[in-house]
C-alpha cells in the first residue's frame, strides 16, 4: 500500500491558503512557549498602532469639532454683542 502524507487533523479540514501555508511553514515548528510569544509580540504590536490611531482621531475631534464650536460661540459672544450695541 501507498502511504499518505500524516498530516495533523487540524489541517485536513482547513482549506489550505497561500498564506495559512506559509504560515504553517513558518510557525509550524515552534513550541508552545514560542508560540506563545510570538501571539504576545504580534499583540503588542497591533496594541501599539490602535493606540496611535486613537491618538491621531482624538486630535482630528478636537481639531474638526470642538475648536469650530469654541470659536463660534466666540464669535456669537463677541461678535454679535457689538451689532446690537
Amino acid at each position: 500500500m501507498e502511504q499518505k502524507e500524516n498530516k495533523p487533523n487540524y489541517l485536513t479540514s482547513i482549506k489550505l491558503t497561500r498564506k495559512r501555508i506559509k504560515f504553517i511553514k513558518t510557525y509550524g515548528e515552534c513550541t508552545d512557549s514560542e508560540a506563545l510569544l510570538e501571539m504576545l509580540f504580534a499583540q503588542q504590536i497591533q496594541i501599539e498602532k490602535l493606540e496611535k490611531i486613537r491618538v491621531n482621531t482624538s486630535i482630528l475631534a478636537w481639531w474638526l469639532v470642538a475648536i469650530p464650536l469654541i470659536l463660534g460661540m466666540l464669535f456669537f459672544v463677541f461678535g454679535l454683542g457689538s451689532l446690537i450695541r
